[in-house]
């Protein structure tokens, strides 16, 4: 896809949605930008490894931009539970 862009007074270019869509770019994320023979380069930096489960959680909560309350994993394990037993039953022996 080609596109084109205009730059703000600020420098600002707004990427096209189903470009930022399909890149899986999202509000706040920081991206690299890469100089290159034919121009300029926007890429996403390489992920890193989360340190903890709490670490993990707040970069999945960012991504799918969940703004409730927090929730333990106790919590969230039984809600997994009982959705997986609305849809299938309760098959336990």
């Amino acid at each position: 896809m080609n596109a084109r862009a205009t730059f703000s007074a600020k420098g600002q270019i707004v990427i096209p949605k189903d470009l930022r869509d399909r890149y899986r770019f999202a509000t706040g994320q920081v991206v690299d930008v890469v100089e290159t023979p034919e121009g300029v380069l926007l890429k996403a930096p390489a992920p890193h490894k989360a340190s903890s489960f709490e670490e993990a959680f707040d970069r999945m909560r960012q991504a799918v931009r969940y703004g409730g309350r927090r929730r333990d994993e106790a919590e969230w394990r039984t809600d997994i539970d009982d959705a997986i037993r609305r849809k299938w039953g309760d098959n336990r022996a």
